[in-house]
C-alpha cells in the first residue's frame, strides 16, 4: 500500500508539472482572444479573416 501511495504521490507531481509548464500559454491565448474579440469591431474581423 505504501509502494502504491508513492507512485501515486509521483504521478500526481508529474501531471501537475506537465499542467504548470502548459498552463500559462492556455490562459495567456484564451487572454488574447478574449481581447481581440472585445475590442475588435465584428466587421473588421470578417473583412480581414474573411
Amino acid at each position: 500500500m505504501e509502494e502504491f501511495l508513492t507512485q501515486y504521490g509521483e504521478a500526481a507531481k508529474t501531471a501537475i508539472g506537465f499542467f504548470w509548464k502548459a498552463g500559462w500559454a492556455f490562459v495567456l491565448g484564451y487572454a488574447i482572444s478574449a481581447m481581440i474579440q472585445t475590442f475588435m469591431p465584428k466587421e473588421r474581423l470578417t473583412r480581414h479573416l474573411g
